[in-house]
């Protein structure tokens, strides 16, 4: 089955070659700079942008005039260090100017990504084949750090409204040749997880992908159904993974999680090794930035994380802010490899509560507090500008007014005496990308 699934690997990077997608040959490459000094890949970096901020400078309008403002040429840049010498771009940024931050040298396909992000508001960016191309050998290089090798057989479990077994001409084929499946987040649920688990055990699946609250919620249905699956390893993505959501996916499914961090603007940032110290940063394709009022913060402290996308010329996105929270490893790897380390990603800054006292708290106690509350099924804090605090809980079957005191209790243990109110709802609904937010919180937005 995998030798076969390898052949029909093999024919699909032949067809994306066609295309004029090399994505196994620029996999290849990075297969092998993953590895070079962390000297040699600056020099590589560095020489990267200067090469895109001469090619917006003459051809995107949005960036020739930033530049001309300041006073600034692109001889003015001589590697990463001076990116600090343009503006941050924000969505809004970006939306504005959506036109004008295309290049108009732009020849051949382009494509369009378009993110929603928690607002469903959505922010559409133009990328073109030299983007895609990057992305994919990104992402196919930090797979391989878990053992996935094409055609062992992956399980994604993402955006979409099909029902299992219910795929597209297009995934069917992909499926047949790669050994790729498709399931819906949206859908799963206690009725139907028994399906999904006979999917992936039917198509002898080695390896799942998904955001991170849907496989800790495919992992606690599993659970909670008396299922058994075991996966070599387990790829989680668009959510800050916390300790106890790690701990129920290594246990259910048997396999180590590999982290990895990107966004719908700009894919594939950086991925978990195997020896799981963080991070690695796509350096060969992006520079990360971690910025608290608009400065650079030194290693080991916390930042909105700030991105210059070296490969996408369609529309170059340079210093882009997307809310998000990092900070650098004080540390290299023990793995050897010569890739900047990401610490830690510490969610959005609204995933952050604050204090009575000022104090910026963690929003991942919230799950880990409840969890221990028989009664309580779900539960969603919302912060807003004052700091009132709005708790939506839904009922379990074990529910009960201790409970509810036992609540309040320790979020004033942790927040104070700010004023709180609780709402006992049905559900709490995901949010527009299919991300269940366990924290909502205007108060932090305006702290960094």
């Amino acid at each position: 089955m995998e030798a076969w699934r390898a052949v029909g690997s093999w024919l699909a990077d032949v067809f994306l070659w066609l295309r004029g997608f090399p994505v196994r040959r620029t996999a290849s490459f990075l297969m092998s700079s993953q590895w070079w000094e962390p000297e040699e890949l600056k020099r590589y970096q560095d020489e990267l942008l200067r090469r895109l901020i001469r090619h917006a400078y003459d051809n995107v309008p949005y960036y020739r005039e930033v530049m001309q403002q300041r006073k600034l040429t692109p001889a003015d840049f001589n590697g990463v260090e001076d990116l600090v010498k343009l503006p941050v771009l924000s969505k809004d940024e970006v939306r504005k100017n959506y036109h004008r931050l295309e290049a108009r040298d732009c020849r051949g396909e382009r494509f369009i990504r378009t993110t929603g992000g928690t607002t469903g508001e959505p922010l559409r960016v133009v990328t073109d084949k030299h983007t895609g191309v990057w992305s994919a050998a990104a992402f196919r290089r930090g797979y391989s750090w878990a053992g996935y090798r094409p055609g062992s057989g992956l399980a994604k479990l993402t955006g979409g409204s099909l029902g299992p077994g219910k795929e597209t001409w297009r995934q069917r084929l992909r499926s047949w040749l790669t050994g790729e499946i498709f399931l819906p987040a949206f859908e799963l649920s206690r009725e139907n997880v028994k399906l999904y688990v006979e999917k992936i055990k039917n198509r002898r699946v080695r390896f799942l992908r998904g955001y991170t609250s849907t496989v800790y919620q495919l992992a606690t249905l599993i659970r909670e159904a008396g299922l058994r699956l075991t996966l070599e390893a387990v790829f989680t993505t668009a959510e800050t993974i916390h300790p106890f959501q790690r701990q129920t996916i290594i246990e259910t499914f048997g396999c180590p999680v590999f982290d990895g961090y990107g966004c719908g603007e700009i894919n594939s940032v950086a991925f978990e090794c195997e020896e799981h110290r963080g991070l690695h940063i796509s350096q060969e394709n992006v520079v990360v930035e971690c910025l608290r009022g608009g400065e650079r913060v030194k290693a080991g402290e916390m930042g909105k994380v700030t991105l210059t996308d070296l490969r996408n010329y369609a529309m170059p996105i340079i210093r882009y802010q997307n809310d998000d929270l990092a900070s650098f490893a004080t540390e290299p790897c023990s793995c050897g490899r010569g890739l900047p380390l990401l610490e830690k990603i510490h969610g959005r800054s609204n995933d952050f509560l604050v204090a009575a006292d000022g104090r910026l708290v963690s929003g991942s106690f919230i799950p880990h507090l409840f969890r221990h509350t028989c009664g309580i099924r779900q539960v969603q804090v919302e912060q807003a500008e004052d700091r009132t605090l709005t708790i939506r809980m839904v009922k379990g079957p074990a529910w009960s007014l201790e409970e509810e005191k036992m609540v309040v209790q320790l979020l004033q243990k942790y927040l104070g005496g700010l004023e709180m109110h609780l709402e006992y709802v049905p559900e709490i609904l995901p949010t527009p990308s299919g991300k269940l937010k366990f924290v909502i919180s205007r108060a932090a937005e305006q702290i960094f």
